[in-house]
Parts: C-alpha cells; sequence; structure tokens
C-alpha cells in the first residue's frame, strides 16, 4: 500500500477584498478572569467563524464563512490586528460555478503570506455532497493570491493545515463513495509558499473525520481524531483515536484509542516530546489520558465533569488547558487547567457565553462573540494559571 502522488492544478477568480477602516477598541471584565479585548468585526449577517489562526505580530487570521437565506455558503478570510486594533480587512473568496458553496475551515499566518484550506460542497443536502479541498494564498492585504484544487479522492475533507518558512501542508481524508460508504484514506498534501505541489502523500487504512486535531512532525503525523476503518479489514475500530503515521515508511507507527468507550466528546493536544493529551468527556467525569511519545498509554485519570463538550485543549511543560461549553448552560464556556504532574485540577474559569470558535492563545483564550453593543467581535483574554 504506497502513498500516491496526485497532482492538479486550476485557479479560480477573487471575489473581492474589503478593507476595512480602524475601530476603537472597548474592554470589559463581564464573564471572564481578566479584562477582555474587542476588536469589532462588522461581518456580514449570517458569518459563521470555524477557526482562529495562530497569530504572528498581534494579527490573527480568521476563517469561515457567510450563510444566506438559502443555506448557501460563501467562504471568508478575515484578518483582525490587536495592536491597533481593527479589522484589517475581509475577503470572501466564492466557490466554483460547478459548487454550491464553501467555507473556510482554517488559516496560517508565515511571512507576509496567509493560507487558507477551504472545503467546496456540489449540494447542500450531506447525502448527496461531493466535497473537495482547495489550497487558497493570501496576501498581507488580503487580496486573492491562488487558488488550488488538492484532488487527492472523490470526497475530500480537511482538518488542518500549518506552513513554515519553505512549506505548506493540509491534513485531511477522502473516501471514494458518496456520504462516506466507499474506501477511506488519510491524505498530505504539501506545497511550496508559491502553492506549487511538492507531493501528496495518501495512506489508504481508514480516516479520520473533521474535527480532528493534527502535527505534521518532520516525517512523521501526529494525529487525534474520531476514526473511521475501512470495512474491508484494513485495521483500527471506529472510535476516538490517537496515531503516529510514518510519512515515508508508508504505515502507521502505533494507535492509541484513550478515552473510554462512552465518551461523547474528545480531544487532543501534542507536547513538543511527541507525546499526547487527551480530554473525554464521559457521562459522569472529564477522563484524562496521556500517551508517551511511543505510543503508550500511561496514565487516565478522572476529575470533576465542569464540562460536557469540549471545544479546545492546549498543553505546556505543566499545565493541561481545556476549553468547552458548560454542563448547566452550553452557551457558557469554561476553561479547567490541570497540573500534569500532580493529577489535579488548578482552576475552573468561566469565560463568557455565546463564543464562537474558542481558542487557547499564549496564556489566554480568544474567540468570536456577540457583543455588547449587538455586533460580533473578536475577543481576546488572559487565563491565571496557564503559563
Amino acid at each position: 500500500m504506497s502513498w500516491q502522488r496526485v497532482v492538479s492544478i486550476t485557479l479560480f477568480a477573487l471575489l473581492g477584498v474589503f478593507a476595512i477602516p480602524s475601530a476603537s477598541s472597548s474592554s470589559s471584565g463581564a464573564g471572564t478572569t481578566r479584562e477582555a479585548t474587542d476588536v469589532p468585526l462588522r461581518t456580514a449577517e449570517g458569518f459563521v467563524p470555524n477557526s482562529i489562526g495562530r497569530p504572528v505580530d498581534g494579527r490573527y487570521c480568521i476563517a469561515g464563512a457567510v450563510v444566506d437565506d438559502d443555506a448557501r455558503k460563501t467562504a471568508v478570510v478575515m484578518m483582525v490586528d490587536t495592536r491597533r486594533p481593527r479589522l484589517e480587512w475581509m475577503t470572501p473568496i466564492k466557490p466554483s460555478p460547478d459548487y454550491a458553496g464553501n467555507t473556510a475551515i482554517r488559516c496560517v499566518t508565515i511571512g507576509g503570506d496567509i493560507y487558507a484550506v477551504l472545503q467546496e460542497h456540489s449540494h447542500t443536502q450531506a447525502s448527496l455532497d461531493q466535497t473537495r479541498v482547495v489550497a487558497v494564498r493570501l496576501s498581507s492585504t488580503g487580496k486573492l493570491v491562488k487558488q488550488r484544487p488538492l484532488a487527492v479522492g472523490f470526497d475530500e475533507w480537511s482538518y488542518q493545515i500549518d506552513a513554515n518558512a519553505t512549506s505548506v501542508s493540509i491534513v485531511g481524508g477522502t473516501n471514494s463513495e458518496l456520504d462516506r460508504s466507499g474506501h477511506s484514506s488519510t491524505f498530505v498534501a504539501q506545497f511550496d509558499r508559491s502553492l506549487a505541489r511538492t507531493a501528496t502523500l495518501r495512506q489508504p487504512q481508514g480516516a479520520f473525520w473533521t474535527g480532528t486535531q493534527a502535527r505534521v512532525d518532520g516525517g512523521y503525523l501526529l494525529v487525534g481524531g474520531q476514526f473511521m476503518p475501512n470495512v474491508n479489514g484494513s485495521g483500527g475500530r471506529a472510535a476516538f483515536a490517537v496515531s503516529k503515521i510514518d510519512l515515508v515508511r508508508d504505515k502507521y507507527v502505533w494507535s492509541s484509542y484513550p478515552p473510554p468507550a462512552d465518551a461523547r466528546s474528545s480531544m487532543a493536544a501534542f507536547a513538543p516530546d511527541g507525546s499526547s493529551y487527551v480530554a473525554a468527556v464521559g457521562p459522569a467525569h472529564l477522563v484524562i489520558s496521556h500517551i508517551d511519545p511511543a505510543g503508550s498509554l500511561t496514565d487516565s485519570y478522572a476529575i470533576e465533569k465542569s464540562m460536557c463538550r469540549v471545544s479546545a485543549v492546549t498543553i505546556n511543560s505543566s499545565v493541561f488547558g481545556i476549553l468547552g461549553a458548560a454542563c448547566e448552560d452550553p452557551s457558557l464556556v469554561v476553561a479547567v487547567l490541570i497540573d500534569v504532574a500532580k493529577k489535579g485540577v488548578v482552576s475552573t474559569q468561566p469565560i463568557g457565553r455565546g463564543i464562537k470558535s474558542p481558542t487557547f492563545d499564549g496564556d489566554g483564550w480568544a474567540g468570536i462573540q456577540q457583543s455588547e453593543t449587538g455586533g460580533v467581535a473578536f475577543r481576546r483574554g488572559t487565563l491565571k494559571g496557564l503559563r
């Protein structure tokens, strides 16, 4: 079962770039551990954020879509500058003519470039939708420079994009039939900084579904999410899995299934040393698991259940951070910080209500929230005990 190379180049037109004038910032401590910075986004009605990219010099890219009255989606990538603060620009990217809509899944900033991964949908009904993944490059001012469909399978999806000084990597899955009823594969598509294809690597032994966390680490892929094995007995089981894949030798190095069977929401974070931490919400507890770099489950323990859905996780040398929806009020996002050496909770902190795409950001958090004035705002705040 060898990795397969796929090369395809297609360009599409730019819908437009909207430059946003500078806006003053406001701060509010309500519902947060400390004062939170607000940056009004002034987005179109129906904007749905999917993710917030890692900041570079105080600038955050945001990936999402605008949904119209007919439930059709148009991908949007925007840039927030928290130093000024203001929404610098917002770029809608229309789908190709043969597709019913698209959405920006993730984005990343490197140097003066912004890269995003888009999913284009052929149909608004999920069971009839054939999705394809598109790589996008934008300039520092939001101008669309290039689009490139990946063309790695019949039905495609992505959950990770990353970039460094020389390359861009996109990770995801494919299926050979509609409604994921065929053969599934995991892919890593690699490009240079101009989005010229350098390689597409595909592992045919099952795939991980959307919402998966992944990291390309040298010649290896660390991945944690809901695994979908192939029905032909290719290995693995339908459950939340953490795996290490050798991209050169075309094989799984190891796989682990740390969450309990009755877990309702799980997410993995990867430490710099190659170990993994998993937070899983069970019926009665929040279960924390540790997997060492060799793939052995070395620890698993239960703590008080303070959330019913996990939205984001992070790990540093001593603290495992978890963001998620509170059980008593699903609109409230809470942060749980765990001392990994003592296996105990450092703190549980309410963040705020109605926060979309919450993520960890250095010593704090960031997210998209309905502002006090009724508009949508990018918000950022600190967390006590995270660093």
